[in-house]
């Protein structure tokens, strides 16, 4: 018999263009045409989504916070947005078939080890998918629109350097390559969670940063605000 998953997991993160560079914020309205309409992410062309109902009622006009409050948690329009503000980050929710609406179980996940942030630039392909941030698991909450959420400890990690994030496909291996294919996470063994840590603290440690990339900061939601 199979053993368990040893608890670290692996999040897709969808490319946010923020103000201030990648993830620094919502998308802005060339962010939202892309990941809305011309290269349509799952939950961004969801007519439901925060982005895709300004796209479409509001003629994409104007920053993100112009139509919703910052400090509620509920009007963030996804976890990826939030990733490096908030230091927590989700399954999602079943988007289609017989459990739509239903909160996708995280059956696996084990407090003190860690969630690991990956993303690629949407022109790059899939074997330049890197790691972008991580952090410690210390719970999970579930949130009704939200999902089962991961919440960070104290060990939070951000890559100083986009281009210099180490390239997840070259820790995690599996028999078909660098093809991520259905679903936002996977789960991780010790091993090669081990591997990708001392990675991501060598490109944490980098002097140069970027727009959108930095240090660490604080903050997050605990499911009672």
């Amino acid at each position: 018999m199979a053993s368990s998953p040893d608890g670290n997991i692996a999040f897709k993160v969808t490319w946010v263009y923020g103000t201030h560079g990648p993830f620094s914020s919502p998308c802005t309205s060339r962010g939202r045409e892309i990941n809305v309409v011309e290269n349509p992410r799952v939950w961004c062309s969801q007519q439901d989504c925060p982005c895709a109902e300004i796209y479409h009622q509001h003629g994409n006009a104007g920053d993100y916070w112009q139509y919703h409050n910052q400090n509620n948690f509920d009007e963030w329009p996804c976890y990826d947005a939030m990733a490096f503000s908030r230091w927590q980050f989700g399954a999602g929710i079943y988007h289609q078939g017989a459990n739509m609406g239903k909160a996708i179980p995280v059956k696996h996940w084990k407090q003190g080890k860690f969630a690991f942030l990956t993303s690629r630039e949407p022109d790059k392909p899939e074997a330049e998918r890197r790691i972008i941030g991580a952090f410690s698991v210390d719970h999970m909450t579930q949130h009704p629109e939200w999902g089962n959420v991961l919440h960070a400890g104290s060990v939070r990690l951000r890559a100083a350097n986009f281009h210099q994030a180490p390239l997840y496909w070259k820790y995690h291996s599996q028999a078909v390559g660098p093809r991520w294919n259905t679903g936002l996470f996977r789960y991780i063994p010790d091993k090669e969670a081990q591997v990708m840590l001392k990675a991501l603290k060598r490109a944490s440690s980098a002097s140069q940063s970027v727009a959108g990339f930095g240090s660490a900061s604080e903050g997050g939601f605990d499911g009672n605000d």
